[in-house]
């Protein structure tokens, strides 16, 4: 009778383990490490953007003697702005919508929206929009890298309540909500840490303080009327960037 030949039966090596474990290690650093090379892109892009609107508007102000949105005669005045909405004439006060309430709803024959195609059509925008009275985020006012997109606006005194930061005027919303008044509680949807990371790069990285705020992310333990209140670290808000000078 014939002795049955045993088949030699092979396990993983302590060594084979291990390459395996840092072959996994370094696919799953190397996923967040992109996520967060992604994140750092899109808040730096959020910074120039920011700064770029505000040199364009003021660079406009400075040529034309007054606000994008608010010249008079801009079919005129300004190349290719023959239609509308860059045609579309202001008032001259120096002011966009003088009339308007704070944050309020606006339309296609808002200064505050016809400000971005009176820059674009000086050439002087850098965020792109196209020459449209659709009102809706990347048509007739450009989007944003972390969502939503930028909105030109004005707050009348302080944002936030309490003793924070008095804004001057026209400032620049980064929200969700393209016309519609832009009172509480209008939708959020850009990360409280992202806005936190524009905010130390731009300000003083403090929620309700400075000209770089986050509208609805103040922790709290700061509560909404204290200009030194912290950023959540979760939750979700909007940008509110002050145009100093205008």
């Amino acid at each position: 009778m014939g002795c049955a030949s045993k088949q030699s039966q092979h396990g993983f090596t302590l060594v084979e383990i291990s390459i395996v474990m840092i072959i996994i290690g370094l696919l799953i650093g190397g996923t967040f490490g992109g996520m967060k090379l992604i994140d750092n892109m899109q808040v730096n892009r959020t910074v120039q953007d920011l700064k770029a609107i505000e040199s364009a508007a003021l660079t406009f102000k400075d040529t034309y003697g007054r606000l994008p949105g608010d010249i008079r005669d801009p079919s005129t005045r300004l190349p290719n702005c023959t239609a509308a909405p860059c045609s579309t004439a202001g008032n001259g006060d120096r002011q966009l919508d003088v009339a308007a309430v704070s944050r309020a709803a606006l339309a296609d024959t808002s200064e505050r929206f016809t400000f971005w195609h009176h820059l674009a059509a000086a050439d002087l925008l850098s965020v792109g929009i196209k020459g449209t009275t659709d009102l809706s985020f990347g048509e007739g006012q450009p989007d944003a890298p972390l969502g939503g997109g930028y909105r030109a606006d004005k707050i009348n005194g302080q944002f936030g309540g309490g003793a924070s930061y008095v804004f001057r005027g026209a400032v620049i919303f980064n929200v969700v909500e393209p016309s519609a008044a832009l009172n509480w509680p209008t939708p959020m949807i850009i990360s409280c840490p992202f806005i936190a990371s524009v905010d130390r790069k731009m300000d003083d990285g403090i929620c309700y303080n400075g000209f770089v705020q986050g509208w609805a992310c103040a922790a709290s333990s700061g509560g909404l009327g204290d200009p030194l209140a912290p950023y959540f670290t979760t939750s979700t808000g909007a940008i509110v960037y002050d145009l100093k000078g205008i």
